[in-house]
């Protein structure tokens, strides 16, 4: 009886070794952390606008009077009494048709090197055009360069023919004077050009209208011509 219950306990130590010493299954490894993804949208190329443009207002007064018909010394071809046009910042005035208006802007040229002021006089027919350009800081420049820049210029241009060229004087300064056709057959244009320094201003008044007109136009051009003063 005794070595039957030994035999018993002996049976059930087996069993409960057995079943608390068998290999457990393996631990599940814990997931690897997984980093967030962030996609960085490519940069945004920003354009700047360039600055606006500045305009520049001339400061000039266009001041003009009429002046009697009788003491008139620049008929116009359309006829008519003149008026005298000053321009006191540029310096200069003359007596023109008084059928004319004037308009004024300033204006660069080619590459940006350079300002003028473009001051146009248009006659009511708009059969003509008649404008001047003052440079400024020309003070030291020879006139003769300054000729000779424009000259180079219609010289190499095969729709230009230079008609004749003299110096002149324009109220007691020296100026360059030349007569000139541009382009061929009916449209072609004829003018009459005038270059000049004084003081610190540089000028170049042109006058064109067509070559079939030029003839009845350039009389009453030399008389608008021949008014014109330095103030």
């Amino acid at each position: 009886m005794k070595n039957s219950l030994i035999l018993i306990l002996l049976i059930a130590v087996l069993l409960v070794a057995g079943c608390t010493g068998q290999n457990p299954s393996p631990a599940t490894p814990a997931p690897t952390a997984v980093p967030a993804t962030h996609t960085i949208p490519p940069t945004a190329r920003t354009t700047i606008p360039p600055a606006p443009l500045v305009t520049e207002t001339a400061q000039s007064t266009f001041i003009v009077t009429s002046v009697p018909a009788a003491t008139a010394t620049a008929p116009s071809a359309a006829g008519g009494p003149a008026k005298t046009y000053t321009n006191k910042e540029f310096g200069f005035a003359f007596d023109m048709p008084a059928g004319w208006t004037t308009e004024g802007e300033w204006v660069t040229t080619a590459g940006g090197y350079e300002k003028k002021y473009k001051i146009y006089f248009d006659e009511p027919m708009k059969s003509a055009l008649q404008y001047v350009t003052i440079t400024g800081g020309a003070s030291g420049l020879n006139l003769e360069d300054f000729y000779n820049i424009y000259m180079k210029q219609y010289q190499a241009d095969p729709e230009v023919s230079i008609v004749s060229q003299e110096s002149v004087q324009m109220d007691g300064t020296p100026a360059k004077k030349l007569v000139m056709i541009r382009g061929t057959g009916e449209n072609a244009l004829e003018s009459i050009i005038i270059m000049t320094i004084k003081g610190n201003n540089a000028y170049f008044f042109e006058f064109t209208t067509r070559k079939g007109q030029f003839a009845t136009y350039a009389p009453a051009t030399e008389k608008v011509l021949d008014t014109i003063q330095f103030i």
